[in-house]
């Protein structure tokens, strides 16, 4: 088992940010955030939302794969209409053969800063 946790992103003393077990890349869910700072201020979904693909496509790269590589997708949003948003940067980030998703509304995530957090399960070649 591997540890994956790329410079920028939260340094949590009890979890990694991805595990690479095997060619199956884990990533802990990721919000747009990076030093500390949420993307957009906190009233940009749209800028939280890329940060946070760009912070699970960090982590996969960190773990020897890319993006094409994800399979899985666990998207957990604090409103439903985020949706709106959400929905066209996976298919933007994703042109080619797109992941399995699943989208998930929640009262609240780890900071009531964050309105995003996306989970990813990755295959390396």
């Amino acid at each position: 088992m591997q540890a994956i946790n790329p410079e920028g992103l939260f340094k949590a003393s009890f979890y990694s940010q991805g595990v690479k077990a095997g060619k199956t890349i884990y990533v802990s869910g990721q919000v747009g955030a990076l030093n500390g700072q949420v993307s957009g201020g906190g009233s940009d979904f749209k800028a939280e939302a890329r940060q946070a693909l760009e912070n699970v496509r960090r982590v996969v790269e960190g773990g020897g794969g890319k993006m094409a590589n994800i399979v899985s997708l666990t998207c957990y949003l604090v409103e439903m209409e985020l949706g709106a948003t959400l929905y066209p940067l996976i298919a933007e980030t994703f042109p080619g053969a797109k992941p399995a998703v699943t989208a998930v509304v929640v009262k609240s995530l780890g900071s009531p800063k964050y309105k995003l957090e996306i989970q990813a399960v990755a295959v390396a070649e």
